[in-house]
């Protein structure tokens, strides 16, 4: 996630820009996403997987990604920090959520939501894949 952020972040466009082909001007007003039309990523090294659900480029930016993290999957070992606000609640499994270096330990039906420009990184400790809906919200996107 951390590789993703800083690509993003270099690139000066939005993570979700780099899931998506080039934007067509009619989509904008587009109210529906498709299955069939998702992208993916797969980040094996860090055991997640990122499912962009909204493919919408409309300002402000809110992107939601249906996020599935192995046993032992993690965001990185450092904590990240990038632009926007992030919310989301844990559809299966467990995770260990890192805040400013507080550790919270959430479960199935727990939710998060915090300033993206706090420190964070996330764990999958359990003995079964996480399945998150994630929310990553920017005003400012371009």
């Amino acid at each position: 996630m951390r590789v993703l952020a800083r690509l993003a972040h270099g690139l000066d466009v939005d993570i979700a820009d780099l899931f998506e082909p080039p934007f067509d001007e009619g989509d904008s007003e587009r109210p529906i996403a498709r299955v069939k039309d998702r992208k993916r990523i797969e980040l094996a090294q860090t055991g997640i997987t990122k499912e962009l659900l909204t493919p919408f480029r409309r300002l402000p930016r809110l992107d939601i990604y249906m996020m599935t993290i192995e046993p032992n999957g993690k965001s990185g070992d450092e904590s990240f920090v990038h632009d926007g606000e992030e919310a989301g609640v844990i559809l299966e499994g467990s995770l260990d959520f890192f805040v400013d270096g507080r550790r919270y330990v959430l479960g199935q039906g727990d939710c998060f939501r915090f300033a993206s420009q706090r420190p964070h990184k996330y764990y999958n400790a359990g003995p079964i894949p996480t399945k998150v809906m994630w929310v990553l919200f920017r005003s400012d996107a371009k």
